[in-house]
């Protein structure tokens, strides 16, 4: 009978710690006992609190993920501490999650990461029940509600898969969900008496602040100045914004480089390793970035465009001071950011016939017949695509989003597929073909040579490398594997930055209702959550930090340093005299003052800017102007 290691001696084996982080023991212990929820804040270690019991406990841990891009880095990070893991999504071909499946059962894996959609599968299942799963853990779990900020319907086939597993232990982890998605995550996951643990969402060491005014590039220089030699992170909301705020920011002298999802991988690789190693300071990017990134040191987080939902803010802000150290969140607010978003949002919603139009042409142009399921997923060339059927790219674009919210089909535009190889003949085969080949025995060769693993499995490739190992150029090398992968030694799959679809069921003549009707459900959600940040962003009288914690249905005292709680103390600290005079030297530098104008700058009361007005008007140092202004005389 296996001894089992105690989950500090895993913590220090594997990951060099030599002690906790606050609740991840109490998580962990746990977790490997019964069904346990656990919210984390951004930061809070929440990955290290199912993959310690996974080495603890016998038997393979099935992680649910709802981001390619996230399990891939995680499973490659838990390979090189040397735990055999792989991951199963739709990028991967039948026969490829025919060997992973395998592997889970009779070789040795301590890890399955999945994506929620492999969950509906029948070859999934079925392997699944002859698997020895000690736990079931559920990664960003607010995503099972549709009271959450990112809900996934195929999220809720994870209460059917624990039927296939009735005694392993399930833990669901989420950084950002209030009171009502916490109670919906537990109904939905069929959670036996969970033992629940909320670490405190406060952030003491970081300062939330807004920053209003017409001209953002101006108030981005100004917030990003004294942060010019610390660690930076500038959130947009598009692609476009984060290469045009990029090149801003380079002819202004900062240090700057820009990542969104439309970069290739290596691309995206490269600049964000440039980041971490501080190459450059800023980084200007889409909310692509940030997961599974732990720079410590970041002292500023920047909104440059405003996120839609006060979960999305939290834990994009939370990326700044993971160190303990000061750090400041700064949102850019313009009062023509709420038209913006609020079309943004408008826009984002259609009706089912519309969503049908889309889905109709889109099964006419892969030439899926009624009834039938494509196995393999497909590349979506969405200009050539919305060209033929005459469509318009964003309102198509919506339409693919709805049909992946309805669970018809999975639409992924963020992850970027590499160039693949696999090794198809047998070792002496290929050694036989080197010798006899002379068109193109010595890239066979150098493909063996360089990675010995491709007679187990995929490999990711790089057309450089093999390059300079080969001194022979990269169209060359192309053209050499697309002929090994004819002649049946090789298996290549070439790479693509485009979106790839996967159809979920059957193609059907009309979509079903109610998949919609809970698509609508969640707009309303959406709905109230980005009204919910709007008012935030607005507020002048209250507490940021506290308004935030109230959100999440946690009550906390007033933070003492947000921008409201500066100006408060700022203004308390002066007598009415003071402020008086502080108001006429606002006048003597600026000639035309609006009441509201003033109420946000000395966040004093209005009946004491009242008096100190009138005051102004008596002596007639100004003149009153229509719409609560005033002007110097």
């Amino acid at each position: 009978m296996r001894i089992r290691p105690t989950p500090l001696a895993v913590l220090k084996k594997y990951w060099g710690f030599d002690a906790f982080r606050p609740l991840q023991e109490e998580i962990i212990q746990a977790a490997m006992k019964g069904d346990t929820l656990a919210l984390l804040p951004t930061g809070g270690g929440k990955s290290i609190c199912f993959q310690v019991p996974g080495m603890v406990l016998d038997g393979i841990t099935i992680v649910v993920s709802p981001l390619v891009a996230l399990m891939q880095d995680q499973v490659e990070n838990l390979k090189q501490k040397g735990i055999p893991a792989y991951y199963l999504s739709g990028h991967q071909s039948f026969h490829e999650q025919d060997v992973i499946l395998d592997n889970c059962i009779f070789g040795g894996t301590k890890f399955l990461y999945i994506s929620p959609e492999r969950l509906q599968q029948p070859l999934f299942q079925e392997r699944l029940k002859q698997m020895n799963v000690g736990l079931l853990a559920i990664d960003e779990a607010h995503c099972i509600s549709q009271w959450g900020h990112q809900f996934r319907p195929e999220y809720r086939q994870i209460a059917k898969i624990r039927e296939l597993i009735p005694n392993t232990p399930c833990l669901a982890v989420t950084a950002t969900a209030t009171e009502k998605v916490v109670e919906d995550i537990s109904i939905q996951l069929n959670l036996l008496r969970p033992t629940l643990f909320k670490q405190s969402f406060v952030r003491e060491n970081l300062s939330y602040n807004v920053r209003k005014g017409a001209n953002k590039f101006a108030l981005l220089v100004e917030v990003l100045q004294p942060f010019k030699t610390f660690s930076t992170i500038v959130f947009v909301n598009t692609r476009a914004h984060a290469e045009e705020v990029a090149r801003f920011l380079n002819h202004n002298h900062f240090s700057a480089g820009f990542y969104h999802a439309g970069l290739k991988a290596k691309d995206r690789e490269k600049i964000q390793e440039d980041w971490i190693q501080n190459k450059f300071r800023t980084m200007v990017a889409t909310n692509a970035f940030g997961m599974g990134i732990d720079k410590p040191d970041v002292r500023l987080v920047v909104h440059y465009d405003l996120p839609a939902s006060p979960e999305a803010y939290f834990q994009e802000a939370g990326r700044a001071g993971r160190d303990g150290d000061r750090a400041y969140s700064v949102v850019l607010f313009d009062e023509l950011d709420e038209k913006i978003q609020s079309d943004k949002l408008q826009q984002s919603f259609l009706e089912l016939e519309s969503i049908e139009v889309v889905y109709n042409k889109l099964c006419n142009h892969f030439q899926i017949a009624l009834g039938d399921q494509p196995e393999q997923h497909f590349s979506l060339s969405l200009r050539n695509f919305c060209h033929s059927f005459r469509l318009q790219p964003v309102k198509t674009v919506v339409a693919l989003k709805a049909l992946h919210q309805m669970g018809v089909l999975v639409y992924d535009s963020e992850t970027i597929r590499p160039d693949r190889i696999k090794a198809m003949a047998e070792p002496t085969h290929l050694y036989a073909f080197q010798l006899e080949n002379s068109q193109w025995g010595w890239l066979a060769q150098a493909l063996v040579r360089m990675d010995g693993n491709l007679f187990h499995g995929y490999s990711r490739i790089d057309l450089d490398k093999i390059s300079n190992f080969t001194q022979q150029p990269k169209e060359r090398i192309l053209q050499g594997l697309f002929a090994l992968h004819q002649l049946q030694l090789f298996d290549f799959q070439a790479g693509t930055d485009e979106p790839w679809i996967e159809f979920l069921t059957p193609r059907k003549t009309k979509l079903d209702v109610q998949p919609y009707l809970e698509l609508k459900k969640w707009e309303e959600t959406i709905w109230k959550q980005w009204t919910t940040f709007l008012g935030f962003c607005k507020e002048e009288d209250h507490c940021r930090t506290a308004l935030l914690l109230q959100y999440f249905g946690e009550n906390a005292p007033a933070c003492g340093h947000c921008d409201v709680c500066r100006k408060k103390k700022q203004t308390e600290s002066l007598s009415t005299g003071e402020l008086k005079e502080a108001i006429w030297k606002d006048f003597t530098k600026q000639r035309i003052w609006g009441k509201s104008e003033l109420l946000e700058k000395w966040n004093c009361s209005k009946n004491v800017l009242h008096a100190i007005l009138e005051e102004l008007l008596l002596e007639e140092l100004i003149v009153e102007l229509e719409e609560d202004a005033y002007e110097r005389r």
